[in-house]
């Protein structure tokens, strides 16, 4: 009998009360005791009922919830002061209902994009070869930056610099990234600046701590979640600890930095003049641990080719019955996404609703947060480390989650830290022929990059065999299979300084605007003392240049080897 609903004290507000408190408490386990304590009369008449009663109370819940839009919609209105939250106003598909997608074929939206980029890839590499591909393989080249925190952000962004530089970024399909390299793409391609540019943003952006600094950014979380609060989304630390990661990473949109969304990023995209973004998680469920599926999000949609069904970007996060939103709930921030992306890390601000609460004393909406972060069993703070929201799958007949009214997303680092599945082949239409790894990962590298094989064995997909025992000692690596083109050539650039390297090339002119002399990447990240641990979430100015610097000129000092490897796999598959 754990859904009854309860019925409030008779005050002005009874009948908002009541709907507000089924609305929060009805998936909860404590919510029959709370229903006896505070509503003993309704209780006693459920119980009298017949064998149905469950089923009936049940019933009066979805019931009650249907219906308590309104009443939810007015009190959250007393509660801000706002005609209407602006997230909810500004939705361009607030009247349009959402559907989602079986197959694993690509989106048509992504085709179209690469249609448009296959003419520009092509030129991109003439340019960066010098040379003419008319009547010749043309590859697709993907970038793959993994996670690490701030020091995967700030090395991507080092290595995004090179690339551009070089002329790869514009020989680039794809780029995928997970946890800390997603702090790096997503930002950038909301921005739409470049990259020079937005090095210098981050750069001031990361000398700041990520906790709240000031009663606007509380408030700016605050206005957040009272739009998950009005269609009953579920909450947890991570949401607050997107927040913050908004309040940071796109404070570019100053008091609109929580109302950025993934699919703006279409408008980036659109002329196929950048790479196509590819963001990933898994699913969390404890039955899939050892084999958690990855879901993908791109502008477009978001999904996985694991169950092949996809959602919208704009309407994830909503309440879906059979294939259908049910609700017309704003799409999720994407803050809250960085959040799901980079969630390994959640956890080191379990306290972080906290510095919220107490920039804004006084705010009744943070009484209904507070309850969504509370186990009703012990009144506990819950600081759970994965994201959650409605299942999109909810009610399709055949899919494996379809009973399951919410899902659950982690850092897919926890599983690898190389988001190499989208670009792996299992999409056959987005496999790469040649894959530039960014590998940040704190402890052993090799770590990585073994688990990224064996999944690729494990799946029957083509990949190199891979070299351990210089993986670690190297800048730079390559691997190939020199009889058989169509295994992909692998580029492998870890977190190494390597002195030597540095010594032999620091008076080269190409090099001298490098500041990296004395730093030691693997000691910054695998020391007690080091500054580029992965839960650092502050760098000085000196810090955060050294360690772009190095992942830029340990690119940019590999240009020959890079330019012959690609020229190596045009031929080859000519």
């Amino acid at each position: 009998m754990k859904h009854f609903w309860k019925v409030g004290a008779a005050l002005s507000m009874v009948l908002f009360f009541c709907m507000i408190n089924v609305w929060v408490n009805a998936d909860t386990r404590g919510a029959y005791q709370r229903a006896k304590d505070s509503a003993a009369g309704v209780y006693q008449k459920a119980k009298n009922t017949a064998t149905g009663a469950y089923q009936t109370a049940k019933e009066n819940i979805v019931y009650a919830k249907e219906r308590a839009s309104s009443a939810v919609s007015s009190g959250i209105q007393w509660m801000t002061g706002a005609v209407e939250p602006t997230a909810i106003r500004i939705n361009p598909y607030k009247d349009t209902v959402a559907t989602v997608r079986v197959g694993n074929e690509l989106n048509t939206n992504e085709r179209a994009y690469l249609e448009k980029r296959r003419p520009k890839v092509k030129a991109g590499f003439e340019k960066m070869l010098n040379r003419s591909l008319d009547g010749k393989y043309v590859p697709t080249m993907a970038i793959v930056g993994s996670g690490g925190g701030y020091r995967a952000m700030l090395g991507c962004l080092g290595s995004f610099s090179a690339a551009e530089k070089l002329g790869i970024m514009d020989a680039t399909t794809y780029i995928t990234a997970l946890s800390g390299a997603t702090w790096a793409l997503a930002p950038w391609m909301s921005t739409g600046m470049s990259f020079g540019n937005f090095k210098k943003y981050i750069h001031k952006t990361v000398e700041k701590d990520i906790h709240v600094s000031s009663v606007g950014e509380a408030k700016n979380i605050i206005d957040m979640l009272s739009v998950k609060l009005m269609f009953d989304e579920p909450i947890t630390i991570v949401d607050i600890y997107g927040g913050l990661l908004a309040n940071r990473l796109l404070n570019h949109f100053g008091s609109d930095c929580q109302r950025v969304y993934l699919s703006q990023q279409v408008e980036r995209i659109k002329n196929a003049d950048v790479p196509f973004p590819i963001y990933t998680a898994i699913d969390a469920r404890e039955a899939v641990s050892r084999e958690p599926h990855w879901y993908e999000y791109t502008p477009y949609e978001i999904g996985t080719p694991s169950f092949g069904v996809y959602v919208p970007s704009w309407a994830y996060g909503r309440q879906f019955n059979n294939g259908q939103s049910t609700n017309f709930a704003p799409e999720q921030s994407l803050g809250f996404l960085m959040g799901t992306w980079g969630s390994a890390f959640g956890v080191h601000f379990g306290r972080a609703w906290d510095e919220v609460v107490e920039k804004l004393p006084g705010n009744l909406i943070k009484s209904y947060v507070e309850r969504k972060l509370v186990d009703p069993l012990t009144g506990k703070r819950i600081n759970t480390t994965w994201a959650e929201i409605f299942n999109f799958m909810y009610g399709m007949p055949g899919q494996e989650l379809a009973a399951r009214p919410t899902i659950k997303f982690v850092d897919a680092g926890i599983d690898f830290n190389l988001p190499y599945p989208p670009v792996s082949g299992e999409r056959p239409e987005r496999k790469a022929d040649i894959m530039i790894f960014l590998d940040f990962s704190g402890g052993s590298l090799i770590s990585s990059m073994k688990k990224t094989e064996a999944y690729a064995r494990r799946k029957g997909l083509k990949f190199p065999k891979v070299d351990y025992d210089v993986l670690e000692t190297k800048a730079m690596s390559i691997f190939r299979d020199p009889t058989d083109p169509s295994v992909p050539v692998v580029i492998y650039f870890p977190r190494i300084s390597d002195a030597q390297l540095w010594q032999e090339n620091r008076s080269n002119a190409d090099f001298k605007e490098y500041k990296i002399e004395g730093f030691d990447f693997d000691k910054c990240t695998n020391t007690l003392s080091g500054a580029c641990g992965t839960t650092s979430f502050k760098y000085s100015e000196r810090n955060a240049e050294k360690l772009m610097d190095q992942m830029e000129f340990n690119i940019m000092v590999h240009k020959d080897q890079i330019m012959e490897v690609i020229n190596w796999v045009i031929d080859q598959k000519s």
